[in-house]
């Protein structure tokens, strides 16, 4: 690494396309060598965990810098409410949840097409 960055400080300094060339060459070079490792590093990291599904889905996920993200739900506001119990706002949740969808399509005005025109006349 040190001597692909003498070669960029020389190369600019000097404008020659000879250390140019050279510069490309090496950077080329190790980032090939990086990949490479890199490669290995993996392989070898999940080939230690072959026969253990779990435990190389763990792997997985820490290789790729995957957490998995819960979200706790300690209090909710319901029409200037304060909701704390783990019951009631699992139900007023699901009662938000499903009256969304009803609530909305009864804002939509009415069509005469019909769904597949939409997709048939294109």
């Amino acid at each position: 690494m040190r001597h692909r960055e003498y070669l960029k400080k020389k190369a600019v300094q000097t404008k020659s396309k000879l250390y140019h060339d050279a510069y490309k060459k090496q950077r080329n070079e190790l980032n090939k060598l990086i990949k490479k490792t890199k490669a290995e590093y993996f392989k070898n990291k999940l080939n230690s965990c072959e026969r253990n599904p779990k435990e190389m889905w763990k792997t997985i996920n820490r290789l790729t810098n995957k957490t998995s993200k819960t979200t706790n739900i300690t209090e909710i506001n319901q029409n200037g409410k304060r909701i704390t119990d783990d019951h009631t706002i699992a139900n007023t949740l699901n009662e938000y949840f499903s009256e969304v969808g009803p609530q909305l399509a009864a804002n939509l005005s009415q069509s005469l097409e019909s769904p597949e025109s939409y997709y048939l006349a294109r």
